[in-house]
């Protein structure tokens, strides 16, 4: 029985990731499928959700006991989610709400998957202090309508043209309290939550150590989880090794947007031409090397990140300097 979750390195999904992989017993651990999707919510985004996503995964398997030997993504890139066209917007267009692109997401995962076996269900992180009830800030429902979008989910599933019959979304966090759940993950587990949003990351290339870092700025979402108690990490430093680069070139690296992405172009692989695969960790591939950052930490790491930053400016505008001078008309390029 399949077990699709909607996963982008988020509390709520991770929490359940947890729980799914490491505290199931294996018979039911073995079909955990996550499912990525990249709705126009940007390429900064969708990056840092799917390099944390695999990191988590890795180190539930190689630290944590996770019950299966393998797992396989699921992916629906933007081209799956138009987004709505209308004059109200400067640009021309809004993205669709994110809970009714998950809903459509996994029902179209789901529809693929009950072609070829009749049970199997899908769950996501949704949290009972998303609703606008309990938190009209940051909220993006009623409690009603949450109501409303798992039933959709399964009418949606009910009027497919072949017998498999699916449950409603199940939402094994709606009850927690988010400290609850931040508690109950592993230490090195948390340090890879992500709680920003697409525009609030920051990219520092290392290039003497080969390491991309990135840093995510305050936002709302992770100031109110410290307002918790919750403390996620601030910053990263990704190696830019085979793993790294095998993200990249899969059908989950397809996902990531073109959209505000900022990853510098030395550790961006991104090739819309390229024949992607289905992205798999097992106990064989190569795995991730992420140190992560506290806010404490950063304070005495930010200089080092500035420099970086200055660095690539500098070499960039030396590149465009040497451009000009390389010109055939002998003039300024670009000028």
């Amino acid at each position: 029985m399949t077990k699709l979750v909607s996963f982008s390195a988020g509390l709520d999904s991770t929490w359940i990731m947890y729980q799914l992989l490491c505290k199931a017993p294996a018979n039911e651990a073995r079909h955990v499928r996550p499912a990525y999707f990249s709705m126009w919510n940007g390429g900064n985004a969708n990056f840092m959700e799917i390099l944390c996503s695999v990191a988590i995964v890795e180190r539930l398997m190689d630290r944590h006991h996770a019950q299966t030997d393998h797992v396989t993504w699921a992916v629906l890139g933007e081209e799956n989610f138009p987004p709505v066209v209308t004059a109200g917007y400067a640009n021309g267009w809004s993205p669709l709400v994110q809970q009714g692109n998950v809903v459509n997401g996994l029902a179209k995962l789901m529809c693929g998957i009950t072609r070829k076996q009749h049970h199997a269900y899908a769950v996501v992180g949704w949290n009972k202090l998303d609703a606008l009830e309990n938190s009209l800030e940051l909220g993006d429902w009623t409690l009603d309508e949450y109501a409303r979008l798992k039933n959709l989910y399964s009418e949606l599933m009910y009027f497919q043209d072949h017998a498999g019959r699916v449950p409603p979304l199940l939402t094994p966090a709606w009850d927690k309290e988010k400290l609850e759940m931040w508690q109950e993950l592993p230490e090195d587990i948390r340090r890879l939550v992500q709680v920003s949003n697409y525009n609030n990351y920051e990219f520092a290339i290392d290039r003497g150590n080969n390491v991309l870092i990135v840093y995510a700025n305050p936002s709302a979402k992770s100031q109110n989880y410290r307002s918790l108690g919750i403390t996620p990490s601030v910053g990263w430093e990704i190696k830019i090794n085979d793993a790294y680069r095998r993200v990249w070139c899969s059908a989950l690296g397809s996902a990531i947007s073109a959209m505000g992405l900022g990853v510098p172009a030395f550790a961006n692989f991104k090739d819309p031409e390229r024949n992607h695969t289905t992205f798999t960790v097992s106990e064989d591939t190569d795995r991730l090397c992420i140190t992560s950052f506290t806010a404490e930490e950063w304070c005495e790491y930010a200089p080092h990140f500035k420099a970086l930053q200055e660095k690539e400016k500098e070499i960039a505008k030396n590149a465009k300097a040497s451009k000009a001078v390389d010109a055939p008309t002998g003039e300024v390029a670009d000028s």
